[in-house]
């Protein structure tokens, strides 16, 4: 243990004033501001053993304050960026606040496969963020192709890419940014569970992303097939004032008791086509959402939308969830 080192993390509030000094993340610890004290600051900023610090101001006074410390998540075993040379390098900073080494995090991002359905105004910024975030195994899964309005929320397109399958343009996206990038494409309208069991039959994917509003149940239709499969899926779409994303399902979902609303019902209750009105910025919350919740469940962090259908309001941005019930649609 003495020889353990840790560092505080790198987001921590320090408040230095003449006589104390204040350390912020959940709560704030306040410190009498001596030169030990200081000193053992600084060290701590920089990362040193236990042995040092107890050197600093004493071993019952370090051990108290480290302790308090550690129970405030202010601390974390030092480490160095495996990743420094790459483009998201600076998120595993941010991944400090899991209490997890950052590298293994960051690599378990970047084994994964995604498999994303429908490339749209949710699944490109999805894409999107993703992408950014060192994610390189996808499979992509669209049908349309690029058109004039799709420009007002579709981000990784532009007026060259009008005419050409969604699919490949952003294939060409993902490959500027990561030019190692592993990507399988389709281009095929999802109908039924035997389209997706022609695409995953031998891919092995660790979770399906639903952005598709064609057909109006396309959701029932993947989330059927993944829970059949054991197949992690995560659904999301966008309305006027509200957008929805979830439950995330994973096994423990699927074990519950629910059943999945049949297409019958849905095509006799539901008679409007996907609605037209379309806003980039809605369009980007409700994605930011989803990929924040999709990059947690990847690195091994229980999201919020795992088993809870998430709603937030674009009017006044509120966000309310609903735990699974008896009967599911997506």
């Amino acid at each position: 243990m003495k020889n353990k080192r840790i560092r505080l993390k790198e987001h921590i509030l320090i408040i230095d004033n003449e006589e104390s000094i204040i350390i912020v993340n959940k709560l704030a610890i306040k410190i009498s501001k001596t030169p030990n004290s200081v000193n053992f600051l600084n060290k701590l900023k920089g990362g040193a053993s236990v042995s040092d610090l107890q050197y600093c101001i004493g071993t019952t006074a370090a051990n108290i304050l480290i302790e308090k410390l550690y129970n405030n998540e202010a601390l974390i075993e030092e480490w160095d960026n495996n990743y420094s040379h790459e483009f998201y390098s600076k998120q595993l900073y941010y991944f400090e606040q899991f209490n997890e080494n950052p590298n293994l995090l960051q690599e378990r991002l970047c084994n994964a496969r995604v498999a994303i359905i429908g490339l749209g105004g949710v699944g490109g910024l999805i894409l999107q963020n993703l992408t950014a975030s060192g994610i390189s195994n996808f499979v992509l899964i669209d049908y349309d192709q690029v058109e004039i309005d799709n420009l007002n929320r579709q981000y990784i397109y532009s007026k060259e890419s009008i005419g050409y399958n969604k699919i490949d343009v952003a294939q060409s996206y993902i490959n500027s940014i990561n030019s190692e990038a592993k990507i399988i494409t389709y281009k095929k309208l999802i109908n039924s569970s035997r389209d997706l069991s022609e695409i995953f039959y031998d891919n092995k994917i660790d979770i399906i992303i639903n952005a598709a509003d064609t057909p109006i149940y396309i959701g029932n239709i993947i989330l059927d097939f993944c829970k059949k499969n054991n197949i992690p899926f995560l659904s999301g779409k966008v309305g006027i004032s509200k957008g929805t994303w979830g439950p995330l399902f994973n096994k423990e979902i699927y074990d519950q008791d629910f059943s999945i609303i049949d297409e019958t019902t849905l095509n006799k209750y539901i008679k409007r086509n996907p609605i037209k009105g379309s806003l980039g910025a809605t369009n980007s919350i409700l994605s930011s959402f989803m990929s924040y919740d999709i990059l947690l469940f990847l690195m091994g962090i229980i999201p919020k939308s795992l088993g809870n259908k998430c709603i937030v309001d674009f009017n006044n941005l509120s966000i309310t969830t609903e735990s699974i019930g008896k009967n599911i649609s997506v």
